[in-house]
């Protein structure tokens, strides 16, 4: 019995261990992109009487035309739209690229706030936090893109 496992056992192991790896670094980088996207929505902008989240100022921004953040706001959507179209895609060069950019069209909008209005007005943490985990989680995921297009172009799938 003790050969019988010695030569069956870890090629099965090694087996299961690099399929589950596999899918941990897939379901990783997918679980930290929501939440990157998650917090990104949940940023609250105040106002002069309530805090406004993310998502209302842009939609609210998109649809008010001639308004000097509207291509900021435009930007943003379209770079939601590439994210959830490419959520599930394997990961290529092709696909980071895209992913990088989409990454710069979502922070856009919150750049051009930041530099039209004095910076003292975002210092509380309804913006502080959710901004901070929208760049941390998102370069995480981009991370572990990464890997998983280093992982395949390696060959180890």
């Amino acid at each position: 019995m003790c050969c019988q496992q010695f030569f069956q056992t870890p090629v099965f192991e090694v087996g299961i261990r690099e399929n589950s790896l596999k899918q941990y670094n897939l379901i990783q980088q997918k679980i930290f992109r929501t939440i990157s996207i998650t917090s990104y929505l949940l940023i609250i902008l105040m106002g002069q009487m309530i805090g406004l989240p993310f998502f209302f100022w842009l939609l609210f921004t998109l649809f008010d035309f001639g308004n000097f953040d509207q291509p900021f706001a435009v930007l943003a959507i379209v770079g939601l739209t590439i994210i959830f179209i490419n959520y599930n895609k394997v990961r290529t060069a092709k696909v980071l690229a895209i992913d990088l950019l989409c990454f710069l069209f979502l922070a856009s909008p919150l750049v051009r706030r930041m530099t039209a209005v004095p910076i003292e007005l975002f210092n509380y943490l309804s913006f502080i936090i959710p901004t901070t985990l929208f760049v941390l989680f998102y370069a995480a995921s981009l991370f572990f893109g990464c890997r998983q297009y280093s992982r395949i172009k390696a060959g180890l799938g």
